[in-house]
């Protein structure tokens, strides 16, 4: 790391003020930090120790739960993300549960899905995850060009469905599938690349949180208990696309007052310009039982369209990068 000349040594406040402004140090020196640390109350002043591990460089994004950086990571020799969540207060199952779900990120290794590659504590207990830093825009700021582009909606769609069915194939499921959690970023060539985030974890901090929204995005099972599988998290896809397609979701509820039954099932107000297979798709999905929607995320993606015209059976379109499992199969199978 090399320093300008003339460079003075920072205190402690100025360094959490360059963070939180966006400005950079070329280092936070260890002895700024507190051996013993007392977690604040406000993200803008969680600057956690983790020994000698992180150089901090950047502050990402804060909310309530949780805190971003972009570190230099001595132990990957490389610039990622730190996330940090010292706001959320599990008790013992849901502490182990969390544990869980990290481990299982770790495990995730897919185009569309961010990578993760280390989970711990800070030294002063909070859990962290560490990541690839991820240089997109939410799904949700997007949603107004995607109604007015349903090719380019189509294509998320189906990198979106590849990422669940690589990580239902490893035994993970999402559980808070929405547009919150899924990052469009741009390749070189200017194409969309899809970044599912938060794999399992999500549902633990929205509800820590309290989120709301976070509820119109699950499956009616999942709203009066814990059950749920990989058929809930198509549900949720499918709540996703229906707001895309149409700028509404299908359904309206409030925490605690939702059961079965209690919301429109998939509504078919779709405009001209939907295909009649996505509309197909979507309301499919949408089936309050488990058993009417798509089994797993492979046969939706069986029966998609690639684009506006197009058909279904598009399986091999489901690989945005390089083909994994029974996708690269195909790929061979049909010489493409």
């Amino acid at each position: 790391m090399t320093f300008i000349e003339g460079y003075q040594k920072p205190t402690e406040s100025s360094v959490l003020a360059s963070l939180v402004s966006g400005t950079r140090h070329p280092k936070v020196p260890s002895d700024l930090l507190p051996k013993e640390q007392v977690r604040p109350r406000r993200p803008e002043e969680y600057l956690p120790s983790t020994g000698q591990r992180f150089e901090y460089l950047e502050l990402l994004d804060r909310d309530s739960v949780s805190v971003s950086y972009k570190v230099y990571d001595c132990r990957f020799d490389k610039i990622l993300a730190v996330t940090f969540f010292p706001f959320i207060e599990l008790n013992k199952a849901e502490e182990a549960q969390f544990a869980r779900d990290l481990e299982a990120m770790c495990r995730l290794r897919h185009l569309n899905v961010t990578e993760v590659y280390s989970s711990g504590k800070s030294d002063d207990g909070a859990p962290y995850i560490v990541t690839e830093i991820v240089e997109g825009r939410r799904m949700t700021e997007l949603m107004d060009e995607l109604k007015n582009d349903i090719d380019r909606a189509l294509g998320i769609f189906i990198q979106l469905c590849g990422a669940l069915s690589y990580a239902h194939r490893q035994g993970v499921t999402h559980r808070d599938l929405r547009p919150h959690n899924v990052f469009i970023c741009q390749d070189e060539d200017g194409s969309d690349i899809v970044k599912v985030v938060n794999f399992g974890v999500s549902k633990t901090l929205s509800d820590v949180e309290g989120n709301a929204n976070a509820l119109e995005y699950r499956s009616p099972e999942q709203m009066v208990s814990d059950v749920h599988d990989q058929r809930s998290d198509i549900y949720s896809v499918g709540c996703l696309m229906h707001e895309t397609v149409t700028g509404r979701l299908p359904t309206k509820r409030r925490a605690g007052a939702a059961t079965p039954g209690s919301g429109k099932k998939g509504q078919k107000e779709f405009e001209p310009n939907i295909p009649e297979q996505l509309e197909i798709c979507i309301v499919r999905c949408l089936e309050e039982k488990p058993s009417g929607r798509f089994q797993n995320a492979d046969a939706l993606l069986f029966h998609l369209p690639n684009k506006i015209g197009g058909s279904g059976r598009r399986l091999s379109r489901a690989v945005p990068g390089k083909g994994q499992g029974i996708f690269r199969s195909l790929l061979r199978l049909f010489g493409r």
